[in-house]
């Protein structure tokens, strides 16, 4: 076939495959979110069958006329893979004709049952197959003409709008009307993986918008930029030098050349953390916590928003009900810790672990990192002096220096939720100052760069402090295990800290300006948003529209900040080929 005709076939079936694509989003749209009548849903389920029939022969017709098949087929083989699993639950369960291999039970399912089976499974195989389209283009748009901050920026800033706007939708609540702020503070919350909430979670939302919320807490959670790139690489795409630069830049490797297989150690540790989780999560909750048919996706829910160290919970008083239950709060806290410590410091330990003294093909062992050092170290300090001065501040004094295992636990539990995951076990409007001021400190250091967590984390917290050390003992470098830290990092930390401080002074006088809360509910309120810790005095609810939009804001710069920073400044420096003379300066 003629190079220009061919061109010209392909261009045609992909861009008629886009427009049905997106009817079909628009379809599913209308099924799940809006109340409508039978007539119209047999047309939505008859436009899926049609665009079912249409990705088949898009796919097949392109494998006909591309030159390279085997390449086509290797890009291509998940919607293959979808069609192949289609076509087997056709050929063995549909209404038409009935297989030997079936049981008795399985031929006496209506038909209906088996039809609705079959439009599920039918619209789930066009939405990925719709979704992995456009990740190929638009992976391949961005990291092509964009710089990456855009990309960042504008990503999660899309993935907040869209989930707005699902949760904006009638079959998202329960009997209630959801204004697009609430909605976008909401959406904000969970992409941000912040927690702060306007409404009560379990009461408001359907199971449709519970969905929508932990969607966007574990794309939230792991970053849209590396999902997109995860997906890219899943897809057989290869990716760029400028794709793996920004790549490295996320995730904290300093081997640009496994990117890819560092980005498939990050999904498969989410999934099988997350999935401990949900195991134990179900094996834990009391059995009337929920409906039987409700318990598993409740623990995928918290599990996910416990990983994800999103905060986002069901339970109208968080998990405040199942405070002394020491084996579930255990397994929230382990997971706050995992998502929090970093991917980083996960795959460190990992290679470190189990390749043991020589690793695969006789390579030297992995050593373990300077950063998975300092965020061990530093999590464990803040964890353990966090909890002893929560308790001294809270249940020491005001107890008379009694020492009970739920005061220990409880604060335990909350030193470490505090710096980033936002659940809590005692009510924070009645904590004390004290312990206010110092849950403060540990939502401003929050988690550890890579991770599911905000604030300015650990590591620079870590090195600002020995930055300080450094000058004040005259020493002219920040040294750690044998090891110089450069001073470009050390820059980068003070400036992170600043601006941080910046973005949460601004923020603060805002809501005092549209606000009528005490000062410090205030303060705690933006430094929880900026955090994206979700903690709250209990203020949230009571917002105004201009300071909810004021935290949406904190929430949105809290998340993408800290990383929109890093790759600014994470270049390397321009060295100046000339010095102008000294001049001092009084300070002080």
């Amino acid at each position: 076939m003629d190079p220009d005709r061919r061109e010209f076939l392909l261009s045609l079936v992909n861009n008629i495959m886009l427009v049905l694509g997106i009817g079909v989003i628009a379809s599913l749209i209308l099924e799940y979110g809006f109340y409508i009548s039978d007539s119209t849903l047999r047309l939505l389920h008859y436009y899926d069958y049609g665009v079912l029939f249409y990705f088949i022969f898009h796919d097949f017709f392109k494998l006909a006329i591309v030159e390279n098949k085997e390449s086509f087929l290797r890009y291509n083989w998940l919607n293959f893979f979808f069609f192949a699993a289609l076509l087997l639950f056709f050929l063995v369960y549909n209404p038409w004709w009935q297989l030997p291999i079936l049981t008795e039970e399985f031929r006496n399912v209506p038909v209906r049952k088996i039809a609705k089976i079959f439009i599920v499974l039918t619209q789930i195989y066009i939405l990925v197959a719709t979704v992995f389209s456009t990740l190929k283009f638009g992976q391949k748009v961005a990291f092509s003409h964009f710089q990456p901050i855009p990309i960042l920026l504008g990503s999660f800033a899309g993935i907040i709008l869209i989930g707005a706007g699902l949760l904006s939708l009638p079959k998202a609540t329960v009997g209630h009307s959801m204004t697009f702020v609430d909605a976008l503070f909401t959406s904000t919350s969970a992409t941000c993986v912040t927690g702060l909430i306007v409404v009560d979670t379990g009461a408001y939302f359907t199971q449709f918008g519970l969905w929508v919320i932990l969607l966007l807490m574990q794309v939230g959670g792991l970053g849209i930029m590396t999902m997109t790139a995860f997906f890219a690489v899943v897809l057989g795409s290869k990716m760029s030098v400028r794709q793996r630069v920004i790549m490295q830049d996320l995730l904290s490797d300093e081997n640009m050349a496994k990117i890819g297989q560092t980005l498939w150690q990050v999904l498969g540790l989410t999934i099988f953390i997350e999935a401990i989780g949900v195991v134990t999560m179900y094996d834990l909750f009391p059995a009337d916590a929920f409906p039987e048919g409700d318990r598993l996706f409740q623990s995928l829910f918290h599990a996910v928003s416990a990983f994800c160290n999103a905060g986002f919970s069901t339970f109208s008083d968080s998990l405040m009900g199942f405070s002394g239950k020491t084996m579930l709060i255990g397994t929230f806290a382990g997971l706050i810790v995992l998502g929090g410590v970093g991917f980083p410091v996960l795959v460190n330990l990992l290679g470190y672990r189990f390749f043991g003294t020589r690793g695969p093909l006789g390579k030297k062992k992995p050593r373990v990192s300077s950063q998975t050092h300092i965020v061990l170290w530093i999590s464990g300090i803040l964890i353990g002096v966090g909890a002893g001065w929560i308790w001294f501040a809270n249940y020491g004094i005001a107890g008379h220096w009694t020492m009970t295992f739920q005061s220990v636990s409880d604060s335990l539990f909350q030193s470490i939720t505090t710096r980033t995951a936002g659940f809590n076990t005692v009510d924070i409007g009645t904590m004390a100052l004290p312990a206010l001021v110092g849950m403060m400190a540990l939502m401003f250091i929050g988690a550890s760069p890579g991770s599911t967590g905000g604030g300015v984390k650990t590591t620079t917290f870590y090195l600002s402090i020995q930055a300080i050390r450094t000058q004040l003992t005259g020493r002219q470098q920040v040294e750690h295990r044998h090891r110089t830290i450069p001073q470009s990092i050390l820059r980068r930390s003070l400036l992170l800290i600043l601006s941080a401080q910046l973005v949460i002074g601004v923020g603060f006088l805002a809501l005092a300006v549209f606000e009528t809360a005490e000062p410090i509910a205030l303060l705690f309120e933006a430094i929880s948003a900026f955090g994206t810790v979700g903690l709250s005095m209990g203020i949230t609810p009571e917002l105004s529209d201009p300071g909810r939009i004021i935290i949406t804001l904190l929430m949105y710069i809290g998340r993408v900040g800290p990383l929109a920073l890093v790759i600014a400044f994470g270049k390397s420096e321009q060295k100046q080929n000339y010095e102008f003379p000294e001049e001092s300066v009084m300070i002080g």
